[in-house]
């Protein structure tokens, strides 16, 4: 393209009025370059304050929903802390059903941010290393083979997103019990 360019220019007889034509089309096409450049740096700087804006969204929706969830365990932590005081401090009984209530509302806290029981004591379940950990050093199992749930299993569901497994559920063989669960 250049070299075209160049043959047009030295095939035309050198007029001053050619020459002007040139330079100022040269002069016009380095302004146009300057402006594509600023406006390329403009939109540079509005997408880079685009995602600033963006991010900056996020983390306070973020942190709004971290402050709600810190809300609502308040009030559980507040009565349990009003347990341990009556209990250690003051020496008083403290009934079972009680603390079971205060858990059961933790529990529906964590249940509403996505954190679910995988598998619940007394469940026979197919071992799976992945989601289990054979309770006591003595116990050994196969995948497949079924075991008893001791301990229960967390999983956090992320929206969209599957599941990330939070805490392996405690499990020991169940007795005399050598089959697969299929």
């Amino acid at each position: 393209m250049f070299k075209l360019f160049l043959n047009k220019l030295h095939s035309q007889p050198e007029s001053e009025e050619n020459i002007l034509a040139l330079q100022a089309e040269n002069q016009r096409l380095r302004l146009d370059l300057e402006q594509a450049q600023t406006q390329v740096k403009r939109l540079q700087e509005a997408l880079l304050h685009q995602q600033s804006g963006q991010a900056n969204e996020q983390a306070a929706s973020l942190q709004a929903r971290f402050t709600a969830l810190l809300a609502e365990l308040g009030s559980p932590a507040a009565q349990f802390l009003t347990q341990i005081y009556l209990l250690e401090k003051q020496g008083k009984e403290i009934q079972a059903r009680d603390t079971l209530a205060i858990a059961r509302s933790l529990l529906r806290v964590l249940g509403n941010v996505g954190v679910e029981v995988s598998e619940e004591p007394g469940e026979t379940v197919a071992y799976n290393p992945d989601n289990h950990h054979l309770l006591g050093a003595n116990h050994m199992a196969q995948s497949g083979q079924v075991v008893l749930v001791r301990t229960p299993g967390l999983v956090y569901r992320k929206s969209g997103q599957g599941v990330q497994r939070l805490v392996k559920a405690g499990v020991q063989p169940e007795a005399g019990a050598d089959q697969s669960v299929q």
